[in-house]
């Protein structure tokens, strides 16, 4: 790989604070007896999404067996430095700490859980600058503004930084 995007996300290793928004979905997840996956991406939005997008998103989920995964996730996050998934997030840090090719950061200042994190990536990769900010969008900036999204990954890998 050449260049590196990253865009509202995390490597949680239990030792932060976590947000109200993720406590909420971690705790629904565990304990809400319905689990509607459009419902669930659509709150994670700042736009109404088309229909015919929220019907893709519960396409390959028609029943509860088939939502186990997407409902364990959340409980996958480490809480606590000791958790099992802790060590790898902690790996991949030291692992792309390293990383010298160019990062371009691209976030959703709207994003309740992630978009403040994007001051992790800064101090994890210097040499990417600052962040790209996009507006009207919030945790699932692919859905809120995936063109404008497209279009800045877009620039970035057809540029020589």
């Amino acid at each position: 790989m050449g260049r590196l995007v990253v865009m509202n996300t995390f490597l949680p290793t239990g030792e932060e604070k976590k947000s109200p928004a993720f406590a909420a979905w971690r705790t629904f997840a565990k304990r809400s007896p319905v689990f509607p996956i459009s419902t669930i991406v659509a709150k994670g939005c700042a736009t109404d999404l088309p229909k015919a997008v929220t019907a893709g998103y519960d396409a390959p989920f028609p029943n509860r067996a088939s939502k186990a995964g997407a409902r364990a996730w959340p409980a996958m996050v480490p809480m606590a430095p000791t958790d099992p998934v802790a060590q790898p997030m902690r790996d991949a840090r030291a692992g792309l700490a390293e990383w010298t090719k160019p990062v371009r950061l691209i976030y959703a200042p709207g994003d309740p859980i992630l978009g403040r994190t994007y001051r992790f990536f800064q101090k994890l990769f210097p040499h990417a600058g600052e962040p790209v900010f996009i507006d009207n969008a919030s945790h699932f900036l692919q859905e809120d503004q995936g063109e404008t999204a497209a279009r800045e990954i877009n620039a970035f890998i057809s540029s020589t930084k």
